[in-house]
């Protein structure tokens, strides 16, 4: 498996155009996570070493192709004293694949609050993920066989689990660690955060119809997705991602993420919108 960090970085092929690499391109198809993390990365390049993402703002157009590399042209539409905006296109030979919106900002001193992080289980206590979904490994799609580079702990049952039992929660609480990272750069760990903040952010809009992920019960894709970040971490420390979905209609769902470093601090806040569809 390629790691994580290997797999963010971007390589400069020309002034503010990156190139990102595909993991395997025997895949079915690209994960979100990725697109989203070298996208970052692109235009992270494109600012001075020490201003840092705050918030990014995301739209998957159509399907990349694992087959061929990613390309990533990085527009910079507004250097200020404090805020930095870049606008990133993905491109392959079908054409626009996926925009981003990123905007850095040089850390500065204000007001501060914080919605308290939920007391939860300790990471350690909670089964790996391959010991929950190996029980299912016959129904889950591959995508749930694949090595990964995050390890995800359950806090609450997982969709699979929960939709054998015929149960409906709409939140889900995950503990994420990234393997470990060679690198203190805050921008690798700001891309690997949101790396995993694709992973399993749909799972609230699942569990609330009882779909458990099964191929057969639902069709599911990201449509757009925005991330605010409020403070930084090691990606490859445990943190919390509370998930849980407002909304479901229209073939669509909405959901939202919270993410906490283990000493309570929040690191950022998700909205991403998905189709989600039923078989017919």
């Amino acid at each position: 498996m390629m790691s994580l960090q290997t797999l963010l970085q971007v390589t400069q092929i020309d002034a503010d155009l990156f190139q990102g690499i595909q993991p395997n391109a025997d895949a079915q198809r690209v994960f979100g996570g990725q697109v989203l993390g070298q996208a970052l990365m692109a235009a992270g390049e494109s600012v001075e070493s020490g201003v840092l993402p705050h918030s990014t703002h995301a739209r998957f157009l159509r399907a990349p192709s694992p087959k061929e590399p990613i390309t990533y042209r990085v527009t910079r539409m507004r250097d200020g004293s404090s805020y930095f905006n870049r606008e990133v296109t993905a491109e392959q030979s079908v054409g626009t694949v996926f925009t981003m919106s990123a905007s850095f900002q040089r850390k500065e001193t204000g007001l501060e609050h914080s919605k308290p992080m939920r007391v939860v289980p300790d990471p350690e206590t909670l089964e790996p993920f391959i010991d929950k979904t190996a029980p299912y490994a016959d129904r889950l799609s591959q995508w749930f066989q694949r090595p990964r580079p995050i390890d995800v702990r359950y806090i609450d049952q997982p969709p699979w689990e929960a939709a054998e039992q015929g149960e409906t929660p709409n939140e889900s609480r995950v503990w994420m660690r990234a393997e470990i990272l060679e690198t203190d750069s805050p921008l690798v760990h700001a891309a690997a955060l949101i790396y995993a903040s694709d992973m399993t952010i749909l799972d609230s809009a699942i569990l609330r119809h009882g779909l458990g992920w099964f191929p057969e019960r639902v069709q599911a894709a990201s449509l757009d997705h925005g991330m605010w970040f409020h403070a930084t971490a090691r990606a490859d420390s445990w943190f919390l991602y509370d998930q849980e979905c407002p909304w479901t209609g229209n073939g669509r769902a909405l959901a939202t993420g919270s993410m906490y470093a283990q000493d309570g601090r929040r690191l950022a806040t998700v909205i991403q919108e998905a189709l989600l569809r039923q078989p017919r």
